[in-house]
């Protein structure tokens, strides 16, 4: 078995490990070597040994394994991951999508299996042996990481303001704080021999 499978299959059993492998296959049965397929060890590696290129995943949502997702993310790998190069596709639920014809995306799959309970992955010719993560599950990304530059400058202005809101906020309460202050030393003041009415003008004055 290729050695880039049986990583992607590590990381699909860490992620379910109480998911369905009922329809699990590597390394092909009778009935697959009577017939062109990936599950047959029909490539040889520098010692001459055969290499089975293909793996199927068991789709099961309900154990945590969700095929269609799994699908998708090995997609967006093709031409990106040291296995995934010439030769490597993906089938699952009547469509194919290859390394080859990367740029047509996903199409129709008329084989005879429509790889509707399993997703069938197979690596490349080449850097089939590699053990690079497949990064599954793939780690959600924050929101600022898929935000659009426009995006970030929207909630940029928005926390700006919400500063300057908010410090303005404050100075009005610090004002009021004051004025409230002045107010109960004034009245403290009448009555005494403190010239009130000096004090009023000297801090109209400092104000203005």
């Amino acid at each position: 078995m290729a050695r880039s499978l049986d990583t992607a299959l590590a990381e699909v059993n860490a992620a379910a490990p109480k998911r369905s492998k009922a329809s699990d296959g590597g390394i092909g049965d009778a009935a697959h070597a009577t017939r062109d397929s990936d599950h047959n060890p029909w490539i040889k590696d520098a010692s001459g040994t055969g290499v089975v290129r293909a793996r199927d995943f068991t789709h099961d949502p309900a154990g945590g394994f969700d095929a269609d997702a799994f699908a998708e993310h090995v997609a967006s790998l093709l031409g990106k991951h040291p296995a995934l190069g010439t030769g490597a596709y993906v089938i699952w639920d009547w469509l194919i999508i290859s390394t080859a014809r990367l740029r047509e995306g996903w199409r129709p799959y008329s084989g005879s299996n429509g790889h509707t309970k399993h997703c069938h992955v197979s690596v490349g010719t080449s850097g089939y042996d590699s053990t690079q993560t497949w990064g599954w599950p793939p780690q959600e990304k924050e929101w600022f990481e898929m935000a659009t530059k426009e995006e970030l400058r929207t909630v940029v202005r928005e926390e700006i303001k919400k500063h300057f809101d908010r410090e303005k906020a404050r100075d009005q309460r610090e004002k009021a704080r004051d004025k409230k202050r002045h107010q109960k030393v004034m009245a403290l003041l009448k009555g005494t021999s403190v010239d009130v009415a000096a004090i009023e003008a000297a801090l109209t004055e400092e104000e203005a």
